[in-house]
Formats: C-alpha cells, sequence, structure tokens
C-alpha cells in the first residue's frame, strides 16, 4: 500500500526512507483510518487548509499523524455529532485503529486546527472493542491521558504475515 498514492495532491506526506512493514489486513485498515482523517480535514478544516501526515515507526508501533492548520473541531462536537447518529469519525477513523488493538487521539481547538494521532502495533490481533475517542483541546497537558484502547476481554484473532508499505 502506497500512502502517497492513497492520499492523492491533498496531503503532504512525511514517511521514512526504509518501509514500514505491516501485515496486509492492518496496513489497509490503518490506511482507510488514515484516508477518512484526510477526507473529514478536506470537507471541514475550511479552504486553503493544509494538510500534513506524517507516519513513523516506533519500536513495535506504527505512528501516523494527519494534521491540519484549519478551522479546528469546537470542544464536544465529535461526542454531539456521535449522539445525533453520526458516526463517520467514530467509526471510520477510531474504529478501525481500535479493532487494530491501537489508540485514536485528538488534538483540537478552534482557530487551530486538528490533529489525529493513529497508534497501532505492528503485530496482534484484530479486536471487536467498540470505538471510542479522545478529544483533547489545546494545548494537552503533560498528564493528560491519551490512551483508548480495546476492551481486554475483545476476542483475538490471528494477524497476517507483514507486507512493507512503502513511502512513496
Amino acid at each position: 500500500v502506497r500512502l502517497r498514492e492513497r492520499v492523492g495532491p491533498y496531503a503532504n506526506v512525511a514517511a521514512p526512507a526504509d518501509l514500514v512493514a505491516l501485515p496486509a489486513d492492518r496496513a489497509a485498515e490503518l490506511v482507510a483510518a488514515v484516508e477518512a482523517a484526510v477526507d473529514n480535514a478536506r470537507r471541514h478544516a475550511g479552504a486553503g487548509a493544509g494538510i500534513w501526515i506524517l507516519l513513523e515507526q516506533e519500536g513495535g508501533e506504527v505512528v501516523v499523524a494527519v494534521r491540519d492548520d484549519g478551522v479546528g473541531i469546537p470542544e464536544g462536537e465529535l461526542d454531539a455529532a456521535r449522539a445525533r447518529g453520526r458516526l463517520g469519525v467514530a467509526v471510520s477513523i477510531v474504529g478501525r485503529i481500535v479493532e487494530l488493538g491501537g489508540t485514536a487521539t485528538c488534538r483540537t481547538a478552534p482557530g487551530a486546527g486538528t490533529t489525529w494521532e493513529l497508534r497501532i502495533p505492528v503485530a496482534g490481533p484484530l479486536t471487536s472493542a467498540g470505538p471510542s475517542t479522545q478529544t483533547t483541546p489545546e494545548p494537552r497537558q503533560p498528564d493528560e491521558p491519551r490512551v483508548n484502547g480495546p476492551s481486554p476481554e475483545a476476542p483475538r484473532t490471528p494477524a497476517a504475515p507483514p507486507q512493507p508499505i512503502p513511502p512513496e
């Protein structure tokens, strides 16, 4: 899966020179979550907002940050949208990441843009934990929790063999 090809001309992508290897099923779900975050930024960040993606591998985790410099999300808006039955973020971004055993953290503030940090383990089972998200107003407090993970009781399935995600 080539991340730059998937997000097209909509975002600037920074990735390591070496391949980031993930099992094919995990890579596909991660890329789908990134595409959803980019699409959300394109629709809601405002005219002229820039979008950046940073792909990193930190030990046993793959970390993707999707950042825009748009209008930001008012505090409580994601929860309010979910309450109105608009589950786009909960399902397309958070749900995918949580199912991979990872976390999806949103840092945003009106006028300060939005950053989604998506973290998944390189290896591991898919889970069926329900979607959850954490919205952190800027600036984030150093001791503020940033982890939303799957239920420890969630069923586990075997992982597929690693497949490379080329940086370009």
